[in-house]
């Protein structure tokens, strides 16, 4: 395998002694199994990978986090450490790891989830440093067949939001921790086809009928269902042909498969995901120099901050943002 750094064309040649089944690269790491170990590697050093022996040969599946990874195979799924540690191994009656794919299998650091496949209307949650189900253990149900998933990567555990998109091409959005509580599940878009969560901040974006939609906020339908069209950017999406996928959302630049196996890539605005951070770091100075920098309305992400956290700073800036 041929690693080339794009930045300065380095080039490291890695090299295995059984045939290469599955890779991933992704969170700093790149993670290789073979028919018989799996290779760890950092992206910063590219000679010591750590390794360990697998127990089938037959992975179909290599899902990562920032903390963790996933391994599906013949057997089961299997959570690991960046360090080889065996984390746990999440089971569900009538689990069939055999046909698990990156659709119906998403994973964040606190929080894996899975689409069953004898009833593709449930999803089920769990911790995966235990392998116990999330929350009350109720799995989350949804009144049609399910199609895809897929978990936001950042902010509090208590935050942490699902996507999914069901067999009528709606695109919904919950919450993953509800004890008791009746879940809210809250229609965002239609005719969706593919989705992906940014890796270091929650902005999703999909492909949605003929348009590329990224959602800069969609926690947004939880203050005001108003307020969510004015968090979109939109565009043509005619030049991808039928039955494209989104691979990632790394930065500000997503990966598209097109059927024909090609890959584009498309740029988007790095300011939403810097206002992301300056609100999440409380650095509003910071958050109203960029506003008045890009001159364009980015009130909505403040406005989760104010609702959430009470902010007085908080709410000077929003006193700022309504006069501009």
């Amino acid at each position: 395998m041929e690693v080339r750094n794009v930045l300065n064309d380095a080039v490291d040649l890695l090299e295995f002694r059984d045939r290469v089944i599955k890779a991933s690269l992704n969170f700093g790491h790149l993670v290789v199994s073979t028919s018989l170990q799996c290779y760890i590697f950092s992206v910063k050093n590219w000679n010591t990978p750590l390794i360990f022996d697998l127990k089938e040969g037959t992975v179909s599946l290599i899902l990562q986090a920032e903390r963790h990874f996933l391994l599906v195979d013949g057997g089961g799924i299997y959570l690991y450490s960046y360090e080889g540690r065996l984390i746990s191994s999440p089971k569900f009656p009538g689990m069939r790891p055999d046909i698990l794919n990156g659709q119906t299998v998403s994973l964040s650091n606190d929080t894996l989830a899975v689409r069953d496949k004898s009833d593709e209307k449930v999803i089920y949650l769990f911790e995966p440093l235990s392998g116990k189900p999330l929350g009350d253990g109720k799995p989350l149900s949804h009144k049609i067949e399910i199609v895809e998933i897929a978990l936001d990567q950042k902010g509090l555990t208590n935050e942490r939001k699902i996507a999914f998109i069901d067999k009528n091409r709606d695109l919904y959005i919950t919450s993953v921790k509800r004890f008791g509580k009746e879940q809210k599940i809250i229609k965002i878009g239609t005719m969706v086809h593919t989705l992906a969560w940014n890796d270091t901040c929650n902005i999703l974006c999909g492909l949605q009928d003929t348009r590329f939609t990224v959602w800069y906020y969609p926690n947004a339908v939880y203050v005001d269902k108003d307020l969510l069209p004015k968090t979109l950017y939109e565009k043509d999406a005619s030049e991808f042909s039928k039955n494209p996928q989104i691979l990632s959302f790394v930065g500000s630049q997503v990966t598209i498969r097109r059927a024909d196996g090609s890959l584009i890539h498309i740029s988007v605005s790095p300011y939403p995901a810097i206002l992301h951070e300056y609100i999440n770091n409380l650095k509003w100075e910071d958050a109203i120099r960029l506003c008045r920098f890009v001159k364009v309305n980015m009130k909505l992400t403040f406005r989760k901050s104010l609702i959430w956290r009470g902010c007085v700073c908080g709410s000077m800036l929003l006193k700022f943002l309504n006069t501009n």
